[in-house]
């Protein structure tokens, strides 16, 4: 396999990470479980950001955008949103198609979207899942 680059704002599965690492599936899911390998859960999967693959690499990564604890912690609750949006979901529509939406989005807004963009995507996906609490409820 040719080496593929590794950018710093994807995110991977399992499988790819393990492909990047060049080690077993399996091993890697160890590595996740024991935490020494850091992994964002999205419904019964994980993800694993290509910053979080270098740094276990022991490689920096050399072009960065902004950063801050604040943007981190922002992604990763619009992951728990996004996962909790799915399994509100879920019951109306059909999973792996919606599962695989969740993934997609969450990869291409982290990616790409500022700390001004990431409040305002967090607050409207909360509003949804009050919305279809409410709506399942009645």
């Amino acid at each position: 396999m040719e080496k593929e680059e590794i950018l710093p704002y994807a995110s991977y599965t399992t499988k790819e990470a393990a492909e990047l690492l060049n080690i077993n599936h399996q091993t890697l899911q160890r590595y996740i479980k024991a935490g020494k390998l850091e992994a964002s859960q999205l419904g019964k999967r994980y993800r694993i950001t290509g910053e979080t693959i270098l740094k276990f690499l022991g490689i920096e990564p050399s072009v960065y955008t902004s950063r801050t604890p604040e943007r981190t912690f922002l992604i990763q609750d619009l992951g728990e949103a996004i996962e909790e949006l799915y399994k509100t979901q879920r019951k109306k529509s059909k999973g792996v198609e919606q599962y695989n939406m969740g993934v997609f989005l969450h990869q291409r807004i982290t990616l790409y979207a500022d700390e001004k963009t990431l409040r305002k995507i967090l607050s409207d996906v909360r509003h949804q899942i009050r919305y279809l609490k409410e709506k399942n409820s009645t």
